[in-house]
């Protein structure tokens, strides 16, 4: 008899045959709104006494890159005089990537 222990609120199952036990995703992930799972998978025999073991998994979800980068502001203005060097910088614009809890 197996037995998964998942402080996610089921957010994997298990499916098990005699000799193989595959853990199984239920719903999608984000990784900025959790970055690691740690289960605990059981196992149990039918004896008498019942004898049991224990596996520790730890899922970390990977960064899909699914946040699109944010630029400080909506939109640059600039003015140039015409006879300027070539290589003078015109404008600096900062963007910053979106990450878990931002």
């Amino acid at each position: 008899i197996y037995s998964l222990i998942d402080s996610s609120n089921a957010t994997f199952k298990l499916a098990a045959d005699v000799s193989l036990v595959e853990l199984i995703l239920t719903r999608s992930l984000d990784r900025e709104q959790r970055d690691e799972y740690n289960l605990t998978l059981t196992a149990t025999d039918k004896g008498n006494p019942s004898r049991s073991a224990a596996a520790y998994i730890t899922v970390k979800v990977a960064d899909a890159n699914d946040n699109s980068p944010v630029f400080e502001k909506p939109s640059y203005d600039t003015t140039l005089a015409e006879d300027v060097p070539i290589g003078t910088s015109v404008v600096q614009v900062r963007y910053r990537r979106r990450h878990r809890h931002q």
